[in-house]
């Protein structure tokens, strides 16, 4: 009928869409690896570089038995216990129950470690996630990366609906509408 009807502008929806999309492929992944028996855990040095590099992430099996050489592990540090580490086996002590670890890029190998300090056994990487997952975990970053382009899409469309509805035609379009619906009453 009229044709200048109310759409939101293509700014906004090319935003909106890649803003879901993105936070949907994070929630995703994220539920999905946190639930059951996997970890995820961003990388935050290059000692296992070429293999896995800073800012990616690593996705943990919790569910890990017979480790053996060359599995990559991540356990807590000995000294520092907030503190993650993924390395691969070099070697494994059964009767000590210990396993010692060096990263890829590393010239020295770490201390043997029990087997319990170990957290998981690496089953995936995912390149450059370990920056998004870093990103989220601050306050700026949920600024930067939410709010901000979800403030931008709302104020986008009030300024487009502010618009639409300041025309002479949507007063016509209501008067007309008005007054059809009082005649099919009559």
């Amino acid at each position: 009928m009229f044709s200048n009807a109310y759409t939101p502008s293509k700014f906004s929806k090319v935003l909106l869409v890649a803003l879901i999309a993105v936070m949907l492929l994070i929630a995703g992944l994220l539920l999905v690896l946190r639930s059951g028996q996997r970890e995820v855990y961003s990388v935050q040095s290059t000692s296992m570089a070429p293999t896995i590099n800073r800012g990616d992430a690593v996705v943990l099996s919790r569910s890990f038995s017979n480790l053996k050489r060359g599995d990559i592990i991540t356990y807590r540090s000995s000294d520092t216990p907030q503190v993650f580490i993924t390395h691969r086996i070099i070697s494994v002590d059964r009767e000590r129950n210990q396993v010692t670890a060096q990263g890829d890029g590393s010239a020295y190998a770490d201390r043997p470690i029990a087997s319990s300090q170990v957290v998981g056994q690496v089953t995936q990487t995912l390149p450059f996630f370990g920056y998004v997952l870093d990103a989220f975990r601050h306050p700026l970053g949920l600024v930067l990366g939410l709010y901000i382009p979800a403030a931008i899409i709302v104020a986008d469309e009030f300024r487009r609906l502010a618009r639409y509805y300041a025309t002479r035609h949507y007063v016509l379009h209501n008067y007309l509408h008005h007054v059809r619906r009082r005649s099919q009453r009559a």
